[in-house]
């Protein structure tokens, strides 16, 4: 048996070239640079906040677009030093964005503006029209007792400005003017004739106001127009105010009747369904004066020379569109597109050589009446 003292200082030795390892190692660990540590961690976060920040900027521009996709991994990593309790917490985030249409960033750089909007529907089929084509027929609503404008002639047939119009149209969708079902409307019905769907388009001489506007959708003008007020040659009148106490003929559902009711309640007014019924009573006496439209007051007179247009422009200055269903705006913008090219052939101007200029008297001139290209 070996002496205690013996034991103990085999024991000692080893013990001391432990410690003495242990000691190296320490010494050798913390010679390394320690500035480092703190740099990379500043740099890792620098870096996770600018991708973060293009990630944002990615996700808010790409994702205007139909066929982006954005896809995001973040990636932890957490190292610990056992020397002196530091923690390094490095975030890693990798953004990929994949676009249809385009293989990398420098190719959606380089590539040409996206057609517009405009340009893409003008290059696809009209659907209203389509669906009219299909029907073989386009359905206008017009007047039938409204002459120059809308009437029937004594061969029986629909003439007049309107119908002329009407008839371009049905030339536009089908090749063939002829396709075209005239549906007789009277003034108050117009918009209730859209709303039941018993007719595509309303031509009858239809004044654009904000009321109407509610119900239904117009297009561009292609006429201008006031209110007028006829009466005998020998009748004294200058203003509405005069009127007063007297009987005032209008057909209902014009924009006479909505002015009149608004503006002079205390007159008296007579109203009828039909023009032919109105201006019947005119000639009988039955009223002292009509409000109508002055360019149909102005073609009337012509016709019946006891009776003069005395008051030539009264309220504000309207238009004349056409009008369809609320909603229908394929079909609306087949008719604005239109009459913007119709402007190049001045359709509308020969339309009132044709069909208007004989019905008035010399000092009416086609542009007191007509429009072209939806501009007043």
């Amino acid at each position: 048996m070996k002496p205690v003292s013996s034991v103990f200082s085999y024991f000692s030795i080893i013990i001391l070239a432990v410690f003495l390892g242990f000691f190296v190692a320490s010494c050798e660990k913390k010679s390394q640079p320690t500035e480092s540590r703190p740099a990379q961690v500043e740099q890792n976060i620098t870096n996770a906040a600018a991708e973060q920040s293009a990630s944002a900027d990615c996700t808010t521009d790409c994702i205007e677009g139909d066929s982006v996709v954005v896809e995001s991994t973040q990636t932890t990593t957490m190292d610990t030093d056992t020397s002196d309790g530091d923690v390094v917490v490095t975030t890693t985030e990798t953004i990929t964005v994949s676009q249809e249409n385009a293989e990398n960033a420098d190719n959606a750089e380089e590539a040409q503006p996206a057609e517009s909007a405009t340009d893409s529907a003008s290059a696809l089929p009209n659907a209203a029209v389509v669906a009219l084509q299909q029907k073989g027929v386009v359905r206008i609503g017009v007047f039938g007792d409204k002459p120059p404008f809308g009437y029937i002639d004594k061969n029986g047939a629909n003439a007049g400005y309107d119908v002329a119009f009407a008839k371009r149209i049905a030339q536009e969708i089908f090749g063939d003017s002829s396709k075209v079902e005239f549906v007789l409307v009277e003034a108050a019905n117009r918009v209730e004739f859209l709303r039941s769907d018993k007719v595509d388009i309303i031509l009858a001489n239809f004044t654009k106001t904000p009321e109407r506007a509610e119900q239904v959708d117009f297009t561009l003008p292609y006429m201008k127009v006031a209110l007028g007020v006829a009466v005998l040659q020998d009748v004294e009148l200058a203003n509405p105010e005069q009127l007063q106490g007297k009987t005032l003929i209008v057909n209902k559902g014009t924009t006479a009747d909505a002015f009149f009711t608004k503006n002079y309640p205390d007159v008296n007014m007579l109203k009828y369904d039909q023009n032919t019924e109105a201006f019947a009573a005119l000639l009988d006496g039955r009223g002292d004066a009509l409000a109508h439209d002055n360019t149909l007051l102005f073609a009337w007179v012509k016709e019946n020379p006891r009776f003069r247009v005395a008051i030539k422009e009264l309220g504000n200055q309207d238009v004349i569109a056409a009008a369809v269903q609320k909603g229908n705006a394929e079909l609306r913008q087949f008719i604005d597109d239109l009459i913007l090219r119709l402007a190049e052939e001045q359709f509308f101007h020969k339309a009132y050589d044709t069909t208007l200029k004989a019905h008035f008297t010399d000092d009416i001139k086609a542009d007191d009446i007509v429009i072209e290209g939806g501009k007043l």
